[in-house]
């Protein structure tokens, strides 16, 4: 019997700032869109679109979001 390749998971210190970068664009973007209430509609979602597509970015760049 042949014995199933063994897989193993590397994950470098970059790569564990990268997904910490992300979470924490992400947490980010929810918090200015709420924080800037006050500045209207167009300020709440052009923050919220721009650090959202830079959390997914930073997560794509990652090992992880490499392997999705």
């Amino acid at each position: 019997m042949a014995n199933p390749p063994q897989v193993e998971t590397v994950t470098s210190g970059a790569d564990k700032v990268k997904l910490a970068a992300a979470v924490l664009l992400l947490i980010g973007a929810l918090a200015a869109y709420y924080g800037l209430a006050k500045q209207g509609a167009l300020a709440q979602w052009g923050a919220l679109i721009v650090l959202l597509a830079a959390g997914v970015a930073a997560f794509f760049t990652s090992e992880h979001g490499k392997a999705l």
